[in-house]
């Protein structure tokens, strides 16, 4: 039994689109962004949020959490990229810049977990 404030996973990617394609409006009633591209945040509601849903099984604590995160990611991409007056090109990069960011966190994510498990062997070799 899902309520609506816990939908299930194939609904809540739907209703994410849903808000993106709301967001972009229609010719005869434009949404908010007014024929613009849309923001780096506007993409995470519409494809990070499923993704952290099925992943951690809520959007509650942890998720909010990691999108907070995907915000100051956003934010600093935004801020490098803001010289760039082509938007199309200036969405492009900022998503790339973000990828970037993410990718290298998930190295040191698994780097730093390494190390500890090699500490954890040394540990236990010399106990």
């Amino acid at each position: 039994l899902h309520s609506a404030t816990h939908p299930p996973p194939n609904q809540l990617k739907v209703l994410c689109l849903q808000f993106l394609a709301a967001r972009k409006g229609t010719v005869e009633n434009p949404g908010p962004l007014r024929g613009k591209p849309p923001t780096p945040k506007d993409m995470a509601i519409a494809y990070d949020i499923p993704y952290f849903a099925v992943l951690l099984h809520t959007i509650g604590l942890f998720g909010t959490d990691s999108l907070e995160h995907l915000h100051q990611m956003i934010t600093a991409a935004k801020a490098k990229t803001a010289s760039i007056r082509n938007l199309k090109q200036r969405a492009k990069s900022s998503v790339l810049n973000i990828q970037r960011t993410q990718q290298v966190g998930a190295m040191t994510l698994h780097r730093e977990a390494k190390e500890a498990e090699e500490r954890a062997a040394k540990r236990a070799k010399t106990s």
